[in-house]
């Protein structure tokens, strides 16, 4: 086996709601997997909540294989949800927690105000139809000429 630093962590629904029914009842609500960073799936489970509960096992699973092996630890997690789930990957997964604290260290935060908004009222307008924003682009169209415009 491949060591693992880096685990990228997500659920699938898809599968789970398609493949795995039981008179028309889901067996399963999703299966996460966990790639390494070669993309390799290193951690496959199929789970009933969305709850960090039902991934303890597996995540417990795979590290300890990975020290059985030798091989380094994981330094850190990608999820599509990292608010709710850092809290819970540093606890289950120590090194991770380490690495964090480490990058905290490296990369002090100097807390200091945000300087004012200096826009001007009279440099953008508020377009509430869809007639008048047609206009206004055409217009910024037909003056940059062959250039870029970016319209948020």
């Amino acid at each position: 086996k491949r060591p693992t630093t880096r685990l990228a962590v997500d659920a699938s629904y898809k599968e789970a709601k398609r493949l795995f029914n039981y008179f028309g009842k889901p067996l399963f609500k999703a299966l996460q997997t966990g790639c390494n960073e070669l993309g390799e799936v290193r951690l496959s489970a199929h789970v009933v909540t969305d709850g960090h509960d039902q991934l303890k096992h597996p995540l417990n699973a795979m590290t300890e294989t990975s020290r059985a092996y030798g091989h380094p630890e994981i330094e850190l997690v990608c999820t599509d949800k990292p608010a709710t789930d850092k809290v819970f990957f540093q606890r289950e997964i120590p090194s991770v927690g380490a690495m964090q604290r480490k990058l905290d260290q490296l990369l002090p935060v100097e807390e200091r105000p945000l300087p004012p908004c200096d826009v001007s009222e009279t440099d953008y307008e508020v377009c509430a139809s869809a007639q008048l924003i047609n206009q206004k682009v055409r217009a910024m169209c037909s003056s940059v000429g062959s250039g870029v415009i970016s319209v948020d």
